[in-house]
């Protein structure tokens, strides 16, 4: 029972006290609440209906029950209500009462960056083993060169063929270690600097503040998560494990999924997106790598176009390929940038209108996963004007027949 203070004198309330209102923990999750009714007139005819908001979708039926039990709850914030119904069909005012479920501790935000980090460590450890296993086949390469030195003139240009590559794979070990150890050592920082302020003076600072640091956390934690999805598919194309499974798919549906993850980042900067790809084109193409190249000129498009700006996609069929076309009407790329945009050897990577980060070799990824496709891209681009980026892909067999 509730009491309200009216007047000096405590009275019986339904209202129930906000010190009253209890926050239990996730193990304790299984409740049961007892209630009666103060009719005295034939009380055993006296009904009661019931609804848990935040679970139930609808009051329950009538029924002369008095307890109503609850298990597993999750962790919600909830009221519940109840109202009791006399011999002579009147409805009492309806009881509440409130009370919260903490979530498990496994399921608690900073848990969940601790995934993310152990996780970024392990994939981090994995890539530097793989370096390290690269660094020492080309220390002994080169001892073996300088051995049999002469006894390979005759393979002269085979060892400045193997030199080359190795120079090539040099340039991507150093283009990969800067990556790591820029790219993905500033995310983490944020991540840890929040986590180290919340954690040292939490109750310092109000809800608004502590949602800023969330909201930072949260924006740093998806930076990572895109550096390290594309530095796995980028390090599986490097080592020839991903294969090429094409289908038959619609090319427009194809682009909806597609972008449908950036769409949030779209809607944030106000830029207009239109997808104009006709309806019944089919496509033969590896879904998943094709996905991932649109969603990466989409996401391109998105960060260098500044707000209420407009993108659009657009697909023209040419012989027996279709040609894809991402366009906005962004700032443009420099001329100078132009010949070396889809390079990984190349370090091009700025910041978007908004100040948002890249990847650094989302594009040069485009460009192998496009190729093992069977097609080609490229780009034209005026500076404060915006850029096209194209890319083709095969018509399906039954657009051609």
């Amino acid at each position: 029972n509730f009491t309200e203070n009216i007047s000096g004198e405590n009275i019986s309330s339904l209202v129930q006290p906000n010190k009253l209102k209890p926050v239990i923990d996730y193990e304790y999750n299984n409740l049961e609440f007892e209630y009666s009714s103060p009719y005295f007139i034939a009380p055993i005819s006296t009904l009661y209906s019931y609804k848990l908001e935040g679970f139930d979708e609808d009051w329950s039926y009538w029924t002369d029950g008095t307890k109503k039990e609850y298990t597993n709850l999750p962790e919600n914030e909830y009221v519940f209500r109840v109202k009791a119904k006399n011999i002579y069909g009147f409805e009492s005012k309806i009881a509440t009462y409130q009370f919260c479920i903490l979530p498990p501790w496994y399921r608690v935000w900073w848990v969940y960056t601790l995934y993310v980090i152990f996780a970024m460590i392990f994939i981090w450890q994995i890539v530097r083993i793989s370096v390290k296993r690269h660094v020492k086949a080309k220390r002994l390469l080169e001892e073996i060169v300088k051995e049999r030195t002469a006894e390979i003139i005759k393979q002269k240009e085979e060892i400045e063929t193997v030199a080359k590559e190795l120079e090539i794979a040099n340039m991507a070990k150093d283009k990969l270690f800067s990556v790591i150890a820029h790219d993905l050592k500033s995310p983490f920082n944020v991540i840890i600097g929040y986590t180290e302020i919340l954690d040292d003076g939490y109750d310092d600072f109000d809800d608004d503040e502590i949602k800023q640091f969330i909201s930072e956390i949260g924006k740093s934690s998806k930076s990572v998560y895109a550096l390290l999805e594309n530095l796995l598919l980028w390090a599986l194309a490097q080592r020839d494990k991903i294969e090429i499974e094409k289908q038959n798919t619609n090319l427009k549906q194809l682009v909806v999924d597609a972008t449908s993850t950036y769409l949030i980042n779209a809607q944030n900067k106000e830029i207009t997106f239109t997808n104009s790809v006709s309806d019944n084109i089919s496509v033969s193409v590896d879904i998943q790598i094709i996905k991932t190249v649109i969603g990466n000129l989409f996401s391109n498009a998105i960060k260098f176009t500044p707000d209420k700006g407009a993108i659009t996609i657009e697909a023209t069929v040419v012989d027996d390929f279709v040609q894809v076309k991402v366009s906005d009407n962004g700032v443009g790329i420099p001329s100078e940038v132009l010949s070396k945009i889809f390079r990984f050897d190349e370090k091009h990577s700025t910041l978007g209108t908004n100040k948002e980060k890249g990847t650094g070799f989302g594009l040069s990824l485009c460009k192998e996963f496009v190729e093992k496709n069977g097609g080609e891209i490229w780009v034209e681009s005026e500076q404060n004007v915006g850029s096209q980026f194209y890319f083709t892909v095969s018509l399906s067999i039954s657009n051609t027949n």
